[in-house]
């Protein structure tokens, strides 16, 4: 199976220690039914920026998620576990032979944004 380190404090500007959550930890509201793998990825970061105020941007993904049709609902659910769900549907859709994963970068802009990169996780 496939692991991601998820930071839970980091340090301020001022040299201080302080929690730190991800937007992806948000529970979110999102619906879309029989649509393409773009669709989807863009709902969730829309549903994610609705919570929390912040934008996720697409980075590198070498993927093409058009050809891939889902559907995503959740109430609750967390922006991180529908994420887990669309890669674990996209990428047998997509034929690929890796299990996809993905990375959160941030410091992108002055407005509270992070870059999302989805990749192929090679073992």
């Amino acid at each position: 199976g496939l692991f991601h380190v998820i930071p839970r404090s980091s340090r301020s500007a001022s040299g201080v220690v302080e929690p730190h959550t991800l937007p992806l930890d948000a529970p979110l509201t999102v619906a879309e039914k029989d649509v393409n793998g773009e669709v989807a990825l863009k709902a969730i970061c829309n549903a994610i920026y609705a919570a929390t105020g912040t934008n996720i941007l697409q980075g590198n993904i070498m993927m093409d998620f058009s050809r891939v049709t889902l559907s995503i609902s959740s109430q609750k659910e967390t922006g991180r576990t529908l994420l887990t769900q669309f890669l674990q549907i996209a990428g047998p859709q997509l034929g690929d032979p890796y299990p996809l994963s993905w990375q959160l970068l941030t410091g992108v802009g002055r407005e509270p944004a992070y870059l999302l990169n989805i990749h192929e996780a090679k073992r």
